[in-house]
């Protein structure tokens, strides 16, 4: 039987990565989840378009694919807003980010979940390398990811069918992030197509139940103690943003 691939977030420059790569892969149905019509369709890709905060709407569209025919499922989910959290606003979670994190993630792994009685369900979704230092400044989005790979968690562990890859990366080259920090050095930025052919192996055909994976580009410059220092952070963060407090 075949096995079917569900990419979210089809539009954007992970996503549409993925997509390229499963789109050759001839044992795969290749699904791509985006909330308007995307502009530059991949071949062999399914498109469904729709709001993932909408759980009903969400619900409508997947429960229309025919699941029965497919041996395996995987969901790679690689959505989420990012915001920098200036010092007077660092004490509660933006409920933006969290829904766009977790509750996106949520909606769709409701309806698949259940699937795993009969199925193997691999999640994927991804997170920052600096989450584990709690960095201030993105604290919506590091506890919003924190959560997300709870919850993956937590599904492999109690379900055998279900297996979790979480991937934490560098800064991604994308447009969002192009848009967010103009004036920042993006030589060692990560290329999404880095990230797509090394978390590949270990989604397709990884053995364990759960796994975390860092994927970095190496900046011979770089030490741990940056995300330790909040202050040079900021100051940092403000000249590659171009903005002022």
């Amino acid at each position: 039987m075949k096995k079917i691939v569900i990419i979210s977030g089809a539009s954007g420059s992970l996503g549409e990565g993925y997509l390229k790569h499963f789109s050759n892969e001839l044992n795969f149905t290749s699904i791509g989840l985006a909330r308007t019509e995307t502009k530059n369709k991949i071949n062999n890709v399914e498109y469904i378009y729709c709001d993932l905060l909408d759980e009903i709407n969400v619900k409508n569209k997947i429960n229309k694919i025919n699941f029965e025919q497919y041996s395996e499922i995987i969901f790679i989910h690689p959505v989420g807003k990012f915001k920098f959290e200036y010092k007077n606003n660092l004490n509660e979670i933006d409920t933006q980010i969290y829904n766009s994190n977790v509750m996106t993630f949520i909606n769709i792994s409701n309806i698949l979940s259940p699937l795993a009685e009969r199925k193997k369900i691999t999640f994927c979704c991804f997170g920052s390398v600096s989450d584990k230092y709690d960095v201030p400044y993105w604290r919506s989005y590091t506890q919003s990811k924190k959560e997300l790979k709870r919850r993956i968690q937590e599904a492999s562990e109690n379900n055998n069918n279900i297996r979790g890859v979480f991937i934490n990366v560098s800064t991604v080259t994308t447009g969002n992030e192009n848009k967010l920090r103009p004036f920042a050095n993006k030589k060692y930025w990560l290329k999404p197509e880095k990230i797509v052919k090394m978390s590949l192996s270990e989604i397709i055909s990884g053995k364990s139940q759960f796994i975390e994976l860092d994927i970095f580009e190496p900046c011979p410059h770089f030490q741990d103690t940056y995300y330790l220092d909040h202050e040079a952070i900021y100051s940092k963060w403000e000249k590659e943003m171009g903005r002022q407090e």
